[in-house]
C-alpha cells in the first residue's frame, strides 16, 4: 500500500514538470509547435532531466489524436539544444 501511494506522488510531481517542459518546448521548438499542432491532446512524458533543471537533455513524448472513433499516435525522444 505505501509503495502505492510513493507511485501517485511521483507522477504527481512528474506532471508538474511535464507542464513547464511543455510550455518551453512549445515556446522554443517551431518544428515540434507544427507537430503538436496535429493532435487535439497531448501528453509527455519526461525521460531524462537535471535536478536543478538547469538543462533537459531529452524526453520522451507521446501524441495522440481522437477524431471520431479513430486515434493516432505518434511516441519519439526528441533532444532539445
Amino acid at each position: 500500500m505505501k509503495h502505492r501511494q510513493r507511485e501517485e506522488t511521483e507522477i504527481s510531481e512528474n506532471e508538474a514538470i511535464v507542464t513547464i517542459l511543455y510550455d518551453y518546448m512549445v515556446n522554443n521548438n517551431a518544428c515540434l509547435k507544427g507537430l503538436l499542432g496535429e493532435y487535439s491532446s497531448t501528453k509527455l512524458l519526461m525521460s531524462d532531466y537535471t535536478k536543478n533543471n538547469a538543462e533537459i537533455p531529452e524526453m520522451s513524448i507521446t501524441l495522440k489524436s481522437s477524431e471520431g472513433l479513430n486515434t493516432r499516435e505518434h511516441k519519439g525522444v526528441y533532444h532539445l539544444k
